[in-house]
C-alpha cells in the first residue's frame, strides 16, 4: 500500500491532517463503535422472527456439520451456513434433530420441525445463527477501518468506520443468518488482498488472496462477478507505472518494471486459485455427491440444462468431470437460471423479468441521504486533490494515468468493483431485494474516508467549517439509525417518504422478509379486543401457531391448507407488504388452482362465489380438503381485499412490513361485492 511518499518520490501535495486524539482514545473509540454495532444489532436478533431464507441456511449448515452431507440448500454458499449453524452443535435438541434429514421429508417440513418442534430451544435456534452473522458484520467493520487507515490515516478510518456501523443496511443484514453480509465482506477482502498481491508478490500475499478467494466462492454463487474485476485491476497496475516488488525465492526484495508484472502475477494467481480450489473441496469434506435420490437429482439437473443453454452445457461438463462438488455446480447453475426471470415489484408495478433500473432505484431510496452526502464530499475531495506539478530534481512522477493522484490510485480497484458490480446488477433480472447491492457498500464506506481530506482543507480552529459539515452529516446518519432501530431492513430515506411509505416502492427482502410476525404478536397482546377475529396473510417462515394468535390464515406464501373454510367478518386484518402488493400472486394462484392468472376476471369470481359460500355455510371450520372452487374463491377474494387495502391508510404498521387494518361490516361488503 502506498503512503504519501511513493518510494521516496512525491506525487501528491501532502495533505495536513487535522489533530487526532491519542492512540488510546482511538482504540477506545473503535471499541465503542464495535459495541454499538453489537448492541444495535441485539434488539433485532431478540425481537424479530426468522427471515425467509434463514431456516434454510440453518438447516443446511446443520446437515453439513452433523451428517457430513451437502446440497440441502445448494443455491447458497456452504460456508456461511456452517458458521451460522456452528453454535447449534452445543444444543442437545438440535443434534438430536439431525435424523430429520434422513427421513426424506420435504425441505420445508425439515426446516419447520428443526426450528419449531421443540419450543424449549426455538429461540436459541433462531438467535444464535443471527449472532454469528453479527460477529462477521463486526469483522467487516474492522476490515474497512484498517483499509481506510492505510490510505487516509486515523481520521479517515474513523469516518469510514462510523459510516459502516451506522448504515441501516449493514445493521439489517448483520442480524440475519443468511449469506449477504458474508459475501459482502468476502468481496471486499478479495479485492484488498489482490491489490496487495499486485504490489508485493510473496508467499504471505499469495496465501491471503487464496483464503479470501475461497471465502468468496464458498459464501455465495455471485462470486463469479469477481472474474472480470481481477483482470481489470491488473490493467490498472500496468497503467499506473508503479513497479511491483517480488520477494519469492530472493534474498532481498526486487522491483521490476510495471509492464513485467503480468507473468509473475499470473503465476501467483494460479497458485492462489489452486489453493482456493483445495479449500473449497475441504469445506465440502472432499465429498462429491450432494444429498438426494439419484432419480430426483437427475430430473432436477435435466430441468436446469434445458433452461440454461450454453451455461448449462458448461456446468454439465463440470458435473460429469467432477471438477467441483456436485452441489456447488448445481447451486451455481440454479442461481444462474433464477437470475433470468423472477417476480418482482417496484413503485406500484409488477414484472416477472425485472427492470434495468431496479437497483439504481433501490440505491437512491434505501441509502441514507447523509451517506450519499459523505460519498459526494469524498469524491470531490479525491478528484480535487492538488498535484505537485514540478517534482524535485531526480524525482520521477509516478502513477501514469492517475495524474499522480495517490488517493485516486489507491481507491481505483474499489471504484472499479462498484462500477462492474452495478453493471452486473443492472443486467440481472432477479430484482427481489436491495440486499443484492450490499457488496458495494464496504467500498463506499472506504471511499467515505476521503472526507478527511476535505476536513484538512481548513485546519485552523477546532470548529473549522469543513469539520463541522462532516460532523453534522455523521450525526444525521446516527439519528437515522437510532430512529429506525430495530427495524433496519425497513429503512427508506426521505426521498421515499420514509419507512412508512416503503411498501409503496419496494417489498420482498427490501422491506418485508417475514421478520415481523413476532412483533405482531406483541402488538396483538396490547391492542386486540377480546374475541376480535384476526385474519392474517403472512409472507415468511415463522409459525403463527407458536404465538397463539388464533388467526384465520388468508393466502400467504406458506399458509395454504392449514385450515378449513371460513368467511370474512369484521375484525383485524394483518397483511404482509409483499402479499399486499401481489408479488407472488400469479405463481401462488396457479399452484393452488391450476388456472392461468391471465384468465382472472369478475365473471370467474361470480362463478365460484355462490358455490364457495354454500360450501362455507355447509362445512364451517371443517378441516376437510378445500374444493377447487373454494380455493379459487379464496384467492380471488384475497386479491379484492388487497386492492381495497392498498388505497387505504393502515391503522398500524408492525416494523413497517406488516400492515394492520380494522375492517367493519361495510368494508367486508365492499370486498365481497
Amino acid at each position: 500500500m502506498l503512503s504519501s511518499k511513493l518510494d521516496g518520490k512525491t506525487s501528491n501535495e501532502d495533505v495536513k491532517t487535522p489533530h487526532c486524539p491519542a492512540r488510546f482514545e482511538l482504540i477506545l473509540l473503535a471499541t465503542l463503535l464495535l459495541f454499538f454495532l453489537l448492541f444495535a444489532g441485539l434488539p433485532g436478533i431478540l425481537k424479530k422472527s426468522p427471515c425467509f431464507d434463514e431456516p434454510a441456511h440453518i438447516a443446511g449448515g446443520l446437515d453439513r456439520l452433523l451428517n457430513s452431507s451437502h446440497g440441502f440448500t445448494a443455491d447458497n454458499g456452504i460456508l456461511p451456513q456452517m458458521i451460522e449453524a456452528f453454535p447449534l452443535l452445543f444444543i442437545e435438541g438440535a443434534r438430536e434433530n439431525s435424523k430429520l434429514f434422513e427421513e426424506n421429508h420435504p425441505p420445508f417440513e425439515i426446516q419447520k420441525k428443526l426450528l419449531f418442534s421443540d419450543p424449549g430451544i426455538t429461540e436459541q435456534m433462531i438467535a444464535l445463527p443471527k449472532l454469528m452473522a453479527l460477529l462477521f458484520g463486526m469483522l467487516g467493520a474492522l476490515l474497512v477501518y484498517f483499509a481506510s487507515r492505510k490510505i487516509f490515516g486515523k481520521l479517515g478510518a474513523f469516518i469510514s468506520l462510523l459510516a459502516y456501523c451506522l448504515c441501516p443496511e449493514i445493521l439489517a443484514h448483520s442480524t440475519i443468518a443468511s449469506s449477504d453480509i458474508f459475501v459482502s465482506i468476502a468481496f471486499f477482502a478479495c479485492i484488498a488482498s489482490f491489490w496487495r498481491l499486485s504490489h508485493c508478490l510473496n508467499f504471505a500475499s499469495i496465501a491471503l488472496f487464496a483464503v479470501s478467494l475461497a471465502f468468496l466462492c464458498l459464501s455465495k454463487m455471485s462470486f463469479i462477478i469477481i472474474a472480470p474485476v481481477l483482470p481489470a485491476i491488473v490493467l490498472l497496475r500496468i497503467i499506473s507505472g508503479i513497479p511491483p516488488t517480488i520477494e519469492i525465492f530472493r534474498k532481498a526484495p526486487q522491483k521490476v518494471k510495471s509492464g513485467a508484472i503480468l507473468m509473475p502475477l499470473l503465476i501467483a494467481c494460479l497458485l492462489s486459485v489452486l489453493a482456493a480450489y483445495a479449500m473449497i473441496w475441504t469445506a465440502y469434506g472432499f465429498k462429491y455427491e450432494m444429498r438426494g435420490e439419484t432419480a430426483s437429482k437427475e430430473a432436477a439437473w435435466n430441468r436446469l440444462f434445458e433452461k440454461t443453454g450454453a451455461a448449462g452445457q458448461i456446468c454439465r461438463f463440470a458435473r460429469d468431470a467432477r471438477i467441483a462438488p456436485e452441489s456447488f455446480t448445481y447451486g451455481f447453475l440454479s442461481v444462474y437460471e433464477a437470475s433470468k426471470q423472477r417476480y418482482a415489484f417496484m413503485n406500484g408495478e409488477l414484472a416477472n423479468n425485472g427492470w434495468w433500473n431496479f437497483f439504481l432505484y433501490s440505491f437512491i431510496l434505501k441509502t441514507p441521504l447523509p451517506l450519499i452526502i459523505l460519498l459526494g464530499i469524498a469524491l470531490y475531495s479525491i478528484f480535487s486533490c492538488k498535484i505537485n506539478p514540478r517534482p524535485e530534481a531526480g524525482e520521477v512522477c509516478e502513477l501514469r494515468g492517475f495524474s499522480g493522484n495517490k488517493y485516486l490510485y489507491e481507491l481505483s480497484p474499489y471504484m472499479l468493483f462498484i462500477v462492474l458490480y452495478m453493471i452486473f446488477a443492472i443486467s440481472s433480472r432477479i430484482n427481489i431485494g436491495h440486499r443484492h447491492l450490499l457488496p458495494i457498500y464496504p467500498p463506499i464506506f472506504l471511499i467515505c474516508g476521503a472526507c478527511s481530506i476535505f476536513a484538512a482543507k481548513n485546519v485552523r480552529g477546532l470548529f473549522a467549517p469543513a469539520r463541522i459539515a462532516i460532523l453534522l452529516t455523521l450525526l444525521w446518519l446516527l439519528a437515522e439509525s437510532i430512529f429506525i432501530s430495530p427495524h433496519f431492513l425497513a429503512y427508506f430515506n426521505q426521498l421515499a417518504g420514509g419507512p412508512k411509505n416503503g411498501y409503496k416502492h419496494l417489498v420482498d427482502s427490501s422491506l418485508d422478509w417475514g421478520q415481523d410476525l413476532k412483533p405482531l404478536s406483541v402488538w396483538l397482546k396490547n391492542n386486540r379486543k377480546p374475541g376480535e377475529p384476526l385474519y392474517l396473510s403472512y409472507f415468511g417462515f415463522d409459525s403463527p401457531e407458536r404465538f397463539d394468535m388464533d388467526a384465520k390464515l388468508l393466502p400467504g406464501y406458506h399458509a395454504f391448507d392449514r385450515e378449513g373454510k371460513f368467511s370474512l367478518k369484521p375484525g383485524i386484518y394483518a397483511v404482509s407488504a409483499t402479499m399486499l402488493q401481489f408479488v407472488y400472486f400469479p405463481e401462488l394462484f396457479f399452484s393452488e388452482t391450476g388456472i392461468d392468472p391471465k384468465k382472472i376476471d369478475d365473471e370467474l369470481f361470480a362463478q365460484v362465489k355462490a358455490d364457495a359460500e354454500k360450501e362455507i355455510s355447509k362445512y364451517p371450520e371443517d378441516p376437510i380438503p378445500q374444493s377447487k372452487k373454494y380455493k379459487i374463491y379464496n384467492m380471488l377474494r384475497f386479491a379484492k381485499l388487497c386492492m381495497i387495502l392498498r388505497d387505504r391508510k393502515p391503522d398500524a404498521m408492525i416494523g413497517y412490513s406488516i400492515l394492520v387494518y380494522r375492517l367493519d361490516a361495510s368494508d367486508i361488503a365492499s370486498i365481497l361485492n
